[in-house]
């Protein structure tokens, strides 16, 4: 039996259990720490197996200096873990839902490049109940990804003037 991909659906996956009472937060694993492990396990539980890992492997990532400092009060760590393992092993791409467009260089057009070689890309998701999010990347002319920033937002949907309140 060949196994089904599932790629593109969000695991729900519990994630690492809260820190507890008798932990020192010095003993606490700094937040970079935490989401590279969390997205390997995003990653390796998205994918069905040896089978999928082989045709999707997980490329080179890092990141930027500023992409943590907004996630230290996003309350799902695993859905930015999800959502970067997708675009470290190309997934993303291949999963119209999640959006992936070169980030413009400004209102003449063009993509946004950087001195280095680097394109930038965006990829959006927004559910269903007027909740998204955007994570901005690079891709390098190595192939590794540069995660640049993670932005939860929530989506505002206009009342028109025959709706009732």
């Amino acid at each position: 039996m060949i196994p089904t991909r599932r790629a593109g659906r969000h695991p729900f996956s519990p994630g690492p259990p809260p820190p507890t009472d008798e932990q020192d937060a010095a003993t606490a694993p700094d937040l970079q720490q935490t989401l590279y492990v969390l997205i390997v396990q995003q990653w390796a539980r998205t994918l069905t197996g040896p089978y999928d890992w082989g045709d999707w492997p997980l490329g080179g990532y890092f990141f930027g200096e500023a992409f943590h400092k907004p996630l230290e009060r996003h309350e799902n760590i695993n859905d930015v873990a999800w959502l970067c393992a997708m675009v470290a092993c190309g997934l993303a791409d291949e999963c119209p839902d999640l959006e992936i467009q070169p980030r413009p260089a400004g209102p003449s057009g063009g993509q946004l490049a950087r001195d280095d070689g680097a394109k930038g890309y965006r990829c959006t998701i927004v559910s269903g109940r007027g909740a998204g999010a955007r994570l901005d990347f690079w891709r390098l002319p190595s192939s590794v990804i540069e995660f640049d920033t993670f932005t939860a937002m929530r989506l505002v949907h206009s009342r028109s003037a025959t709706t009732p309140d």
